[in-house]
């Protein structure tokens, strides 16, 4: 701010408070024009006290006349409140210049006036102030300025700090505007007079104040005209350029500038659109309520008319403060487009609802709004009116008036960072038929959206909605921070693009592109190197008949979700996360897809990514592409933590959603679900789940649970409890949908949970897993069994799913199950294990749970039993290890079906069916071998009714059954099932043909192996005679030979003396038993002894000599070793 003399030798830092307010001294005012003699001949001729339209008024005549110039001079120019002064027009005269060559400011505090058309220039280096009642009545342009002097062309100058007579060259029009002090006088108005009565140009003429330091301390200034302020700071000129009485200046950028401070509901507007409004200054400020920008009034305009535009060219900062505004409006009753409004400046501060807007309540367009800074745009607070400060480009917004059917203006920012905060707002948004502007924040290094604030591009009825499209380095939304597109109409809501390096959500921040009409909502893309939501979401959704739009998320390093969203209640809390979806309670548009990639994904504490349908519409799909997938956390019953499509009931919602669930794709080299996280295609109404394909390269791991017992979950469910017990279960007639997955190993451990199941009307569909080298399922967590199943669960109605796991190797540990089951009304699915290397059954948990395949039927369900079908090359079923196929309802248990390549070994392991009240399941087993220890049982059991005991086939090179181990086929009031031992040996340890309606419970615990198929009819037991092999069995010394007795370390010479012999070789020349050498046919005779002095042990290097034979002792004893030579 400059510090020039204004008036009675007063100071601008004295007269101007840090408002910009102006103190005038009325008293000391030198009201009184009076000429000096630096024209000759030519001076200026002041005739005080003539009535001017109706004030008493100085005119002044005479001057110098240069062609169409008019030159005055003054030592004082100042006009009395209440008095007028004028100058008089000659013929041909188009401008009149004055200048002040005195030392003081000059005072308008009355009417300043031309009697004709001419252009009239004021130049007073010292200052000029504008009273509360000043005014102009000219016809022409007005130009008041503080340089020191005027250029004309190269002909000259028009100078007040070296006064002379004008030279007779200066016929040309004024070209420029030269400062040659520091201290530059400064220009300020007080005038409050109304709007259009004090300082205003006429339709298609220019207002021009050119000084140092520009200040207006109330009162508007409204020109029908352009309108134009530069603030100059420092030595240099401003061009001056005119187009008939239309003058603009030209100011450089090297030009140092001089501030610029309206306050107290001053104002510089521009009316009709016959005119634009330019500022240059370093630093603006806009206070208590003041305003610059243009405007069309209403009866004003026509369908070709636009309001002026708005220019500020700031070096320093420009701010608004206090309800102030940079505005274009198009009033109601008005016709034409809003002007546009460009800014640029080093920073600009807009704090307590102060705004920039476009709009218009007429019938026209919005103007664009251009803001461009190299440091920082700042937008902060609500005014005590409830408005938020902001940019604004609206039609028929309420802020300005009626409604429009024009089109809103677009929005542009460039710079360095910007800061919106405490329910800051920008905003595009039309009311009626027109399109919403659209919104461009580009270039930024940083943006920050923080406490409510929020940027918005909304549109009703029948209007398009606007885009919003960001680049920046980081983009942090905080603390309910807000980027948001929607319609309400039948048009198509804004797109949302979203580029940058860092994206940071936290604490109730929200993007979100919605239709809450017939239109369809726009698309939500973002790219990014990281993105991170902490307790916030990103939405694309439906809450009508239009669609929800599309959300696209490509992060190049990662994607971070983490926290629900809290409410001021449990009941109004959300999930964060991702989302596309239909909301509740709407009506039948449907959801959009969403696609993330990243190659790391982080999910924890209640957020989600999530496709869902709430409503009458179909869901999304959702394709997920990430290297690294991490699920884990999830704190609340209410909000789970993972991946989810489906068909979804809000809690708090009565209405019962209609809509197919979405698909969902996962392709991932890792994905690991734990504490209670779950992947999820759920249905809670009437439609079909979506189907979920997995395919991870390296693994998949499912485990634990969460604090509240929770387990970790893969999987398609209709209606499953632990997420949402609904209060009609039997009104969601919905179908799961299938569950694929392919990776290299799929681990399930400590209460994790792979499912396809129902839990209401609707069937189970398929679960299908491929794991190229292992497939584990093992432990408890809380009796919470590891879990893989496809079912139908209690009091549903339906069909389960089938289960097919392909992989190199499978263990089922430690009380795990894997089952496919029903414990409804229906059947269960079909239950089919592939693995060529090896399966494992074995163990049992902390609380004796089983480690289990199984297929059940349950006391309350009216369906079948599942089968199950297994291949693999070695089977091992260990310590309680269990594979069943079981019945307790009225329907037959499943079937067995089991291809060993291999071994298979049970070791108190059991293979078993059973029926509490119908046919229980048969067992077919072909193995290459067939080994069972301890307390293993094969066995199918009917407890009670009429149905038949299973049939029991085994087919193995060899079948050995040691210890208690038995085989059984049992039917109470049924006939028993058929056994069929299929195989060329057989061995059981003690066994024993047991009576036909023995007793299966006496059966075991015996000690003995057991082969029985006791029914009310008893079955058919087919087991090869191998008697003649187990009859010549014998039990082995339990003493050890010494081996060293059976070689001879000497020779063995025959007896000279031979007496006869009888050799017994066994039956027909065979050894007496399998697997011996038959004796020699010679005798012995007796062994040379060898002398003692000549023995000696084999020593290294001594020659090996190999035994020949197996020879007879004297004494009966059979020794290896050779004859004597």
């Amino acid at each position: 701010m400059t510090n020039s003399a204004i008036g009675c030798g007063l100071q601008l830092g004295q007269i101007v408070a840090i408002v910009g307010a102006i103190a005038l001294s009325p008293t000391c005012v030198q009201a009184q024009i009076t000429p000096d003699t630096t024209l000759g001949s030519e001076n200026s001729v002041v005739t005080p006290d003539v009535v001017i339209n109706g004030t008493s008024s100085d005119r002044i005549d005479g001057g110098a006349i240069r062609g169409a110039n008019l030159f005055h001079s003054f030592q004082e120019f100042n006009i009395d409140a209440g008095r007028g002064a004028y100058f008089s027009n000659p013929a041909g005269i188009e401008n009149i210049l004055s200048r002040v060559t005195g030392n003081n400011a000059s005072n308008i505090l009355g009417t300043l006036g031309v009697l004709g058309n001419a252009n009239l220039f004021l130049m007073n280096p010292n200052g000029i102030i504008f009273g509360e009642n000043s005014s102009l009545n000219v016809a022409g342009s007005f130009i008041a300025t503080t340089a020191n002097a005027i250029k004309f062309g190269e002909q000259g100058l028009f100078n007040t700090s070296s006064p002379n007579v004008p030279s007779s060259l200066l016929t040309v029009s004024p070209s420029a505007f030269l400062f040659n002090q520091i201290n530059i006088g400064s220009i300020a108005n007080k005038s409050t007079a109304l709007a259009g009565l004090g300082l205003t140009v006429p339709v298609g003429e220019s207002l021009l104040l050119v000084g140092g330091d520009i200040i207006a301390d109330g009162g508007q200034i409204v020109a029908f005209g352009s309108v134009e302020l530069a603030a100059v700071a420092g030595i240099g000129t401003v061009g001056l350029e005119h187009n008939g009485s239309n003058f603009s200046l030209s100011v450089p950028d090297d030009l140092p500038r001089a501030d610029i401070f309206l306050t107290n509901a001053a104002g510089f507007i521009v009316s009709g659109g016959d005119g634009d409004l330019t500022i240059h200054t370093h630093n603006l400020d806009l206070l208590t309520g003041s305003s610059i920008g243009s405007s069309l009034l209403p009866s004003q305009g026509s369908t070709n008319t636009k309001a002026g535009n708005t220019l500020v060219d700031a070096t320093g900062l420009v701010k608004l403060s206090e309800q102030s505004y940079i505005a274009s409006r198009g009033l109601p009753g008005s016709i034409g487009d809003s002007g546009d409004i460009k800014i640029v400046a080093q920073s600009l501060n807009l704090v307590n609802a102060s705004q920039v807007a476009s709009a218009t309540a007429g019938q026209g367009n919005g103007g664009s709004i251009n803001i461009r800074v190299t440091d920082t745009i700042s937008l902060l607070g609500r005014g005590s009116n409830g408005n938020a400060s902001g940019i604004y480009s609206t039609v028929g917004s309420a802020l300005f008036g009626l409604a429009s059917n024009g089109s809103g203006g677009d929005i542009n920012l460039q710079g360095r960072s910007l800061f919106l905060s405490d329910g800051a707002l920008i905003v595009s948004s039309t009311i009626f038929a027109g399109n919403a502007g659209d919104i461009q924040l580009h270039d930024f290094d940083s943006i920050v959206i923080a406490d409510n604030a929020g940027i918005s591009a909304a549109t009703f009825a029948n209007a398009k909605g606007g885009s919003i499209d960001i680049e920046t380095r980081s983009l942090s939304l905080l603390n309910g921070g807000l980027i948001f597109t929607s319609t309400l109409g039948q048009e198509r809501g804004g797109n949302i693009r979203i580029s940058t390096d860092l994206l940071s959500i936290a604490n109730n921040g929200l993007i979100e592109a919605d239709t809450y009409g017939q239109g369809n909502a726009g698309d939500l893309k973002i790219e990014t190197n990281r993105l991170s939501l902490d307790s916030s979401r990103i939405s694309a959704s439906t809450s009508s008949n239009g669609n929800a739009g599309n959300l696209t998320v490509h992060a190049s390093e990662s994607v971070v979700l983490n926290g629900e969203i809290a409410g001021e209640n449990e009941e109004t809390g959300f999930p964060g996360g991702l989302f596309t979806q239909v909301n509740p309670n709407t009506g039948a548009g449907s959801g959009g897809d969403l696609t993330l990639k990243t190659p790391r994904l982080s999910i924890s504490n209640g957020s989600k990514v999530q496709v869902a349908t709430f409503g009458q519409g179909d869901a999304g799909e959702l394709k997920i592409d990430a290297a690294d997938i991490q699920i884990f956390n999830t704190l609340e019953p209410d909000f789970f933590t993972g991946i989810f499509a489906g068909i979804l009931q809000d809690p708090r919602s009565q209405v019962l959603p209609r809509g197919d669930g979405g698909k969902v794709t996962v392709t991932t080299e890792r994905l690991s679900i734990r504490d209670g996280g779950r992947v999820e295609a759920s249905v809670f109404g009437e439609g079909n789940g979506g189907d979920i394909f997995i395919n991870a390269k390296n693994f998949v791991e499912v485990v634990g649970t969460n604090e509240n017992n929770a387990p970790s979950f893969l999987g398609a469910d209709v209606a499953p409890p632990e997420v949402y017990t609904p209060a009609s279960p039997e009104a969601i007639t919905g179908n799961s949908g299938n569950l694929t997955l392919h990776t290299q190993q799929l681990s399930v451990r400590d209460g994790g949970r792979v499912s396809v199941s129902t839990y209401a009307r609707g069937n189970a569909r398929e679960l299908r897993i491929q794991a190229n080298d292992l497939v584990e399922v093992i432990g408890t967590a809380n009796k919470l069994r590891s879990t893989i199943s496809a079912g139908v669960e209690r009091g549903a109605i339906g069909n389960g799913g089938d289960l097919t796991i392909t992989t190199e190797r499978m263990s089922v540990r430690d009380g795990a199950r894997v089952s496919v089951q029903t414990d409804g009304t229906g059947s269960a699915g079909t239950l089919q294990i592939d693995a060529p290397g090896s399966l494992e059954i074995v163990g049992t948990s902390a609380d004796g749970s089983r480690s289990e395949l199984s297929a059940a039927v349950s006391s309350s369900s009216s369906g079948r039993g599942g089968n199950l079908k297994i291949s693999t090359g070695q089977l091992r079923i260990e310590e309680q290890g269990l594979l069943t196929s079981q019945s307790q309802g009225q329907q037959n248990a499943g079937n067995i079906e089991l291809q060993v390549q291999g071994t298979l070994q049970a070791n108190n392991g059991e293979i078993s069916t059973s029926a509490s009240q119908a046919s229980g399941g048969e067992i077919s087993i072909t193995a290459q071998d067939i080994r069972l220890h301890g307390d293993s049982d094969i066995q199918t059991n009917v407890a009670s009714g009429t149905g038949g005991g299973g049939n029991i086939t085994l087919s193995a090179n060899s079948i050995l059954a040691f210890d208690d181990s038995d085989i059984l086929a049992f039917a109470q009031d049924g006939r028993g099932g058929n056994i069929a031992l299929n195989t060329p040996v057989f061995f059981g340890e003690n066994f024993q043909p047991a009576a036909v309606n023995s007793n299966p419970n006496t059966l075991d615990g015996n000690n003995r192996v057991d082969i029985n198929a006791t029914g009310a009819v008893a079955g058919v037991v087919d087991i090869p005679d191998v008697s003649f092999i187990q009859n010549s069995l014998t039990e082995l010394p339990t003493n050890i030979l010494n081996t060293e007795t059976l070689v001879a370390n000497s020779c063995v010479a025959r007896s000279r003396n031979q007496a006869g012999s009888f050799l017994i070789t066994g039956t027909g020349g065979l050894p007496s038993r399998p697997g011996e050498q038959a004796a020699s046919t010679y005798s012995t005779g007796s062994v040379r002894s060898i002398p003692d002095t000549s023995s000696r042990t084999w020593q290294l290097g001594d020659p090996i000599v190999e035994p020949q034979g197996a020879y007879r002792l004297s004494n009966g004893q059979l020794i290896l070793s050779r004859e004597c030579s």
